[in-house]
């Protein structure tokens, strides 16, 4: 993750929005706008940009999301239960050590793929596994499926998480917000796209199909 200042953010939406400027059709509404008001303009969608840019890039492009504990974990028969947060933007990797395999994607919580979780003979396995994300009202929580076998008499539920990743929902503090390095491009384009759209300025689409392209999204 990389943690990019307000005050970089502001500069790079400016000069995007300088350099639309030489277009023939210029924006009246930045240009009659005093500058510390577009600085507020700009720090306001900052937050907004990076839960879209999370939320929607491509899962490759997101290899720096940080490594996280579990809230908890808890087992019931082969069936691991990892507690996380309801902050959690967009999940990213889950690594078991009964599996070589990592899951990259969590079921939906009453799609038909997550009630075939409750077959045995239709459930992820430790050569398949596959997980589904359960809400709650206070936490949320990722049912693994499935484990090689219960655990042991003498195993911790915790000691079989080898790689939790996920993101948060994003936030300013200290003057900086955090984002994962290979899409700050597309979380700057996304940025420009949004105050542009404050001013209905007809150049915020040009922005909103690059951050696409920079999120690896078709």
């Amino acid at each position: 993750m990389q943690s990019l200042p307000v005050s970089e953010l502001v500069s790079a939406v400016r000069i995007s929005l300088d350099e639309i400027r030489l277009n023939p059709s210029l924006m009246a509404g930045v240009q009659d706008t005093d500058s510390d008001d577009l600085d507020t303009i700009i720090e306001s969608k900052i937050v907004e940009a990076v839960t879209v840019v999370h939320r929607q890039a491509d899962i490759d492009l997101l290899t720096d999301a940080p490594a996280v504990s579990p809230d908890s974990v808890a087992a019931e028969g082969k069936v691991l239960l990892i507690q996380v947060p309801q902050d959690m933007l967009r999940f990213v990797a889950l690594k078991v050590s009964d599996s070589y395999y990592t899951v990259c994607r969590l079921i939906r919580e009453g799609s038909h793929d997550a009630l075939r979780q409750g077959d045995i003979y239709a459930c992820g396995t430790y050569e398949r596994p596959e997980a589904v994300l359960r809400r709650g009202n206070s936490t949320n929580t990722i049912l693994y499926y499935s484990l090689r076998e219960d655990l042991g008499q003498n195993e911790s539920a915790d000691e079989k998480v080898e790689l939790l990743s996920y993101l948060t929902v994003p936030a300013i503090e200290d003057d900086a917000v955090e984002v994962c390095s290979e899409v700050k491009d597309a979380v700057i384009s996304m940025l420009t796209g949004l105050v542009l759209t404050v001013f209905k300025d007809e150049h915020a689409t040009r922005f909103y199909e690059m951050a696409r392209m920079q999120m690896g999204v078709q």
